[in-house]
């Protein structure tokens, strides 16, 4: 069962404090531990395979008939999806 949308939300605030920043080549952050352990294994467990890309490359465009996506269909069906994208939302 994944995390309730506010330990989604501290984990997240919790990486981004603890993380090292970098101003070259440009601002980021090297974060660690964005989310719950149990949104981990959730998301990781998901049913979404790897598209077979068969070497081709170039334009994401090409390859948008194999995405998924956390859409309303999937927020029904997995749980840590619905959690993270209302997490995101806030």
């Amino acid at each position: 069962m994944p995390s309730s949308k506010d330990a989604v939300i501290a984990s997240l605030i919790k990486s981004f404090e603890a993380a090292p920043r970098r101003e070259q080549p440009y601002p980021h952050w090297y974060l660690e531990h964005c989310l719950p352990t149990a949104d981990v294994a959730e998301l990781t467990a998901l049913p979404f395979p790897a598209p077979a890309l068969g070497g081709i490359s170039g334009k994401r465009e090409i390859h948008n008939a194999t995405r998924q996506y956390f859409d309303a269909a999937n927020m029904e069906k997995y749980p840590a999806c619905k959690t993270l994208n209302e997490a995101l939302q806030d």
